[in-house]
């Protein structure tokens, strides 16, 4: 029994330790389903203002860790809900070189950046814009969709954009559905036109405009302390056992105490140091001539009357 309880506790300590170590869950790369990259020109800042909408595949393991490569601070970092409403994410950022890295981890399958980018060159009334971005994912489906700017004319789109039409806002939107990308893989646009006016959209539209808007603010991430609590609840769990086996012990050692006793009484008792002597026997044919006590040889008195024995 002693043996089956020592090794019940030594196993549910090693059982215990081992629940400090985090589980390693197999990791697959990330891919996502769709990507449009939305780009309106002065819209309400004198650069452009890039839009990216994604997707992750159906059934995808959730949460993801999606990581963006970006010319500028992102001023917003969202994800909808199953209602299409957007919350914000949670997200750092790392600057590399002149790029920002953001690192988001997503909670749900569908996500929103935005940031600003300065690189629209203006020449007089004449507007050029390039934009080169390498797919963060390997992504199934990617779409570029550009504004047309309030007051703009001779807008030129690359590659192939299909017509426009109207959206948001009452302006003209064209798209250009380009196909897959390969993680790393350029996604590249081109746009040009002419306007005389420095007025943004949102002025020439009376739009509550944002022109200096804060860039967002990245999350610091909480330690997660789920494997130290499991831990310390395996421990538990074997200081537990171990108790409940000496509790069972206790009352059957109570329960027989003579046994206990006897056993020390046993180990405590001193030895005998020999068998008693002899008792000496009367010699035959002496006898005390006074009270007739019977007489040893060596005798010199009687043992009862103490009368003087006579040779």
């Amino acid at each position: 029994m002693n043996r089956l309880a020592n090794l019940l506790s030594r196993w549910l300590v090693v059982l215990a330790l081992g629940l400090f170590v985090p589980a390693v869950s197999a990791q697959t790369e990330l891919r996502l389903a769709t990507l449009e990259i939305s780009l309106w020109p002065e819209f309400d800042r004198a650069g452009v203002l890039v839009l990216l909408d994604g997707t992750l595949p159906a059934g995808a393991t959730l949460p993801a860790t999606l990581t963006l490569r970006l010319p500028s601070e992102p001023f917003a970092v969202a994800e909808a809900d199953s209602g299409g409403s957007l919350l914000n994410a949670d997200f750092q950022t790392a600057a590399d070189g002149d790029d920002v890295v953001v690192t988001i981890t997503l909670q749900r399958s569908t996500f929103r950046v935005e940031y600003y980018d300065e690189a629209l060159t203006v020449a007089g009334s004449a507007r050029t814009y390039a934009f080169a971005w390498a797919a963060p994912a390997a992504v199934e489906a990617v779409t570029l969709r550009v504004q047309s700017p309030s007051g703009a004319t001779a807008l030129q789109l690359g590659p192939e954009f299909g017509p426009p039409a109207v959206g948001d806002y009452g302006l003209n939107y064209q798209a250009a559905a380009i196909g897959p990308r390969a993680a790393g893989e350029m996604i590249a646009a081109t746009i040009s036109y002419s306007k005389t006016s420095s007025a943004l959209t949102v002025d020439a539209l009376g739009l509550a405009a944002q022109p200096n808007p804060e860039p967002a603010v990245a999350t610091t991430p909480e330690a997660d302390l789920t494997p130290w609590l499991l831990g310390l609840a395996g421990i538990a769990l074997a200081a537990a056992a171990y108790l409940g086996v000496q509790a069972y012990r206790a009352p059957r050692a109570a329960a027989n105490p003579k046994a206990t006793q006897r056993r020390t009484r046993r180990s405590s008792r001193k030895p005998t140091e020999g068998p008693p002597a002899a008792i000496a026997a009367p010699e035959p044919g002496r006898f005390c001539t006074q009270c007739g006590h019977g007489l040893e040889r060596a005798d010199r008195f009687c043992r009862r009357c103490g009368a003087p024995v006579k040779a």
